[in-house]
C-alpha cells in the first residue's frame, strides 16, 4: 500500500520562530485543504522572433483554509485580536476597532500520514455564525502562505510520518556540512559558512572562548592558541536533532 495522509488529529498555531503551539479548537468536518492558485506567465516578445524572448514566471500563492468549529472566547482572540473582558459566564470577547493582521506559523498532523509544517503564514480570518439549530458557529481561517525572514527556512515542510491516529512515526534525519575553518591571526574575523542538509540554519558555539568567540557565524579570534568550534541544529517537528560537527581553529 502506498503513502496515505488522511484526517486531521490536530492544526496547531505559533507565533512565527517560536515554539509555543497550541490549537484553536476543533476542525469542521470536511473543511480543511490546502490549495494552490495556477502561476503566471509573462512572456516578453520582440518583433525579430516568433518565440517569447523571455518569459518570466510567478507562482501563485498557496492557502490554507479551515473552519473552527463552535470556537471559544480565546479562538476569537487568537485570530482577530481584541480582548476578552470578565470571567466565567460573564466572559466576553470585544472585537478590535480596527483589523489587526496577525502571523502564524501553522502545523497540520494528520491522523494517518504527513505531517505539514508553514513557517509563515498570514491569517485572514471570517465569523461565519450560522445561528440555526442545525449549524454551529464557525470561524473561517484562510491562511496565505508567505516566505519566512530567515532565508535558511523553508516556507513549507512535509513529512514526519504519523503511522497510527495520533501517534507520530520517525523523523527526517538531517545532517551538517562544515568545512575546515582556516588559521587565523589574533584579532582577525571569520565568517563560518555551514549547511544542513533540511535547510535549516546551524548554531556555533566555542570550547574555548578565551582563544576563539562565537557570534552569530562569525568567528573571531582573540588570542593565541587552539579552540573547537561545534556546528549544531536541533531540528523541528519535521526533522531529529542533526549529529554535531566540530571544526578546530587555531590562533597565531
Amino acid at each position: 500500500m502506498g503513502q496515505v495522509t488522511n484526517g486531521i488529529d490536530k492544526i496547531e498555531i505559533t507565533e512565527v520562530g517560536t515554539n509555543n503551539w497550541r490549537t484553536l479548537g476543533y476542525t469542521n468536518i470536511d473543511s480543511a485543504s490546502i490549495t494552490e492558485e495556477e502561476g503566471t506567465t509573462t512572456d516578453f516578445n520582440v518583433e525579430e522572433l516568433d518565440k517569447p524572448l523571455f518569459s518570466r514566471f510567478i507562482p501563485g500563492k498557496t492557502t490554507l483554509n479551515f473552519d473552527i468549529a463552535d470556537p471559544n472566547l480565546q479562538a476569537f482572540q487568537e485570530v482577530f485580536g481584541g480582548t476578552i473582558v470578565g470571567v466565567g459566564d460573564a466572559a466576553k470577547w470585544q472585537a478590535p476597532r480596527n483589523y489587526v493582521q496577525k502571523e502564524f506559523a501553522v502545523r497540520v498532523t494528520p491522523q494517518i500520514g504527513y505531517i505539514m509544517l508553514f513557517n509563515r503564514m498570514l491569517f485572514k480570518p471570517l465569523k461565519n455564525i450560522a445561528l440555526g439549530k442545525n449549524n454551529l458557529a464557525m470561524i473561517t481561517v484562510n491562511a496565505d502562505m508567505l516566505e519566512p525572514a530567515n532565508v535558511n527556512t523553508p516556507a513549507f515542510e512535509i513529512g514526519g510520518k504519523v503511522s497510527e491516529q495520533g501517534s507520530t512515526g520517525s523523523m527526517i534525519a538531517q545532517t551538517i556540512n562544515f568545512g575546515p575553518i582556516p588559521n587565523q591571526v589574533t584579532g582577525a574575523t571569520y565568517l563560518m559558512a555551514a549547511t544542513t542538509t533540511s535547510g535549516l540554519p546551524v548554531t556555533y558555539q566555542s570550547t574555548n572562548p578565551a582563544v576563539a568567540t562565537v557570534n552569530g557565524a562569525a568567528v573571531t579570534a582573540v588570542s593565541s592558541g587552539t579552540a573547537q568550534i561545534i556546528a549544531t541544529q536541533s531540528g523541528n517537528t519535521m526533522y531529529s536533532t542533526a549529529p554535531p560537527v566540530v571544526q578546530e581553529i587555531d590562533v597565531t
